[in-house]
């Protein structure tokens, strides 16, 4: 899914399915559910106590820049997403509470992709993962996409609308990560 940050937002009409998940904080808990949940590939991307790792899912293995197994124990929050749906678990004591959104199925919704920079520029490629610096705030990040050397990665999100029949009002109640590319400015 490309995204060109030049063109303007639009509200487009669809279909989407919620699910919530809860599911034990296991290295084999979480494999199963996205085994179950995704096909062949997916972008993993882990908050954990001492980094952020991204990495991606292959052949139902998930694969990292550093190549250590993941430590579900240190994770306190994980979105592993494609194109079509998100799986999103936060810890909760020995569990992960979440929710599935599945795309294209379910009810009627209105929704709005953008584009967020990333920070940094990308200073090397090697094996499907790209390194992101940004070198005046001495920040670096490891991303599962191909990025020319010296250009910015963008995150694609959705972000879901829904309004409040009482105020009105209309804003955006979800969002959910779609993909990873290199920006076009």
């Amino acid at each position: 899914m490309a995204i060109n940050i030049k063109e303007k937002l639009q509200l487009v009409k669809g279909q989407s399915k919620l699910e919530s998940v809860k599911i034990e904080a296991t290295l084999e808990a979480v494999t199963e559910k996205i085994k179950e949940s995704f096909g062949e590939k997916a972008i993993v991307v882990s908050w954990q106590f001492n980094c952020i790792k991204w990495g991606y899912l292959q052949s139902g293995e998930i694969m990292f820049s550093d190549d250590e197994e993941w430590n579900i124990n240190l994770c306190h929050e994980v979105r592993i997403f494609d194109e079509n749906k998100e799986l999103h678990l936060m810890k909760d004591g020995k569990m992960l509470v979440g929710r599935l959104v599945v795309d294209g199925i379910g009810e009627n919704v209105s929704y709005v992709d953008s584009i967020a920079p990333m920070w940094g520029y990308a200073t090397e490629s090697e094996k499907g993962f790209t390194r992101l610096q940004d070198e005046p705030r001495k920040l670096e990040l490891t991303v599962p996409a191909n990025i020319v050397k010296e250009k910015r990665c963008g995150l694609v999100t959705r972000n879901y609308v829904v309004s409040d029949d009482e105020s009105g009002l209309s804003g955006y109640g979800d969002y959910r990560y779609l993909g990873l590319q290199e920006l076009e400015v």
